[in-house]
């Protein structure tokens, strides 16, 4: 998947899971270091590296204490 800035990334409804899997959906953390776990997390379980951007989402899947799964996100700037 592409994301570009500025504007919006969707997965199709047929790329989307309701719940915590690791599929279906795009992750965001709500606080910086929650998204510097998750950028580790990447690299050790599926050696991805990974960026790191505010963003907005839209269509939540999923959500706990710390990171949210959407269907759509928007990255607005690099940290």
């Amino acid at each position: 998947m592409t994301f570009e800035i500025g504007q919006w990334s969707t997965l199709p409804e047929d790329r989307i899971s309701v719940g915590k899997s690791d599929w279906g959906g795009i992750w965001c953390a709500l606080k910086l270091s929650g998204a510097k776990t998750l950028s580790k997390y990447m690299l050790t379980q599926y050696d991805l590296p990974t960026r790191i951007f505010t963003a907005a989402i839209d269509n939540p899947l999923y959500a706990n204490s710390y990171r949210v799964k959407s269907q759509s996100v928007m990255l607005l700037e690099e940290i």
